[in-house]
């Protein structure tokens, strides 16, 4: 079982080879680089570079659970190295190597927002918004396109957490469950507050366009 002490001390490491990584990239020694962040994920997640790169990400996820919570500590520093290679990857034109780290990147972001943050990382909004504009809906798989929609609605975005929903409805098909989410979607926020719609940049009238376009 992973102590206390320790798991602060491989944060701290994880946190030092990435400071390190930055600095090898912006010499361009991207391959030492690359080198520094798979000896960083390594020891942070405690499985080999190989099995890591191929996880799916609810394994990966698990492998990043203790006692049945997710370390989100852990997780939150391992989309920090992902997304510093991911970029690394993009510089050198590797887009196949870097575009599926970039989507990782943004679905852990995503699941530490979801359970309420850290203590000791500030929110992920801005990486999850940066990502959310580096990327495009269609290269987003279902699971973290629902994870987007939920965030983006909790954050009171409504076009982005709109777009998200029918995109996944778009991949999905026109389950009765997600036609039903989609509804109950436009029906919590036409219930919001004048102040909320107007911080959201939308309108009653606006969001009853949308309900009856999209429910047809």
């Amino acid at each position: 079982m992973l102590t206390e002490d320790y798991l602060m001390r491989i944060l701290r490491l994880a946190t030092a080879a990435l400071a390190r990584a930055v600095g090898l990239k912006a010499v361009e020694l991207y391959q030492d680089a690359i080198w520094v962040i798979d000896q960083a994920l390594e020891q942070l997640v405690g499985l080999r570079i190989d099995l890591i790169n191929n996880l799916d990400d609810n394994s990966l996820l698990a492998a990043l659970t203790k006692e049945g919570e997710i370390d989100l500590e852990r997780l939150y520093m391992a989309a920090d190295l992902i997304r510093e290679q991911a970029d690394i990857y993009e510089k050198v034109g590797m887009g196949g190597e870097s575009q599926w780290r970039f989507v990782r990147a943004l679905t852990f972001y995503l699941e530490v927002a979801l359970h309420g943050g850290t203590e000791n990382f500030p929110p992920p909004n801005e990486p999850i918004e940066s990502l959310v504009h580096h990327l495009t809906l269609k290269q987003l798989p279902a699971a973290t396109l629902f994870s987007l929609y939920a965030y983006s609605e909790e954050r009171g975005q409504f076009m982005q957490a709109e777009e998200s929903l029918l995109r996944l409805i778009s991949e999905l098909g026109p389950r009765d469950d997600l036609r039903e989410e989609l509804a109950s979607f436009y029906q919590r926020w036409m219930m919001k507050s004048d102040a909320d719609l107007q911080a959201a940049g939308v309108t009653r009238g606006e969001i009853q366009e949308h309900r009856s376009s999209n429910s047809r």
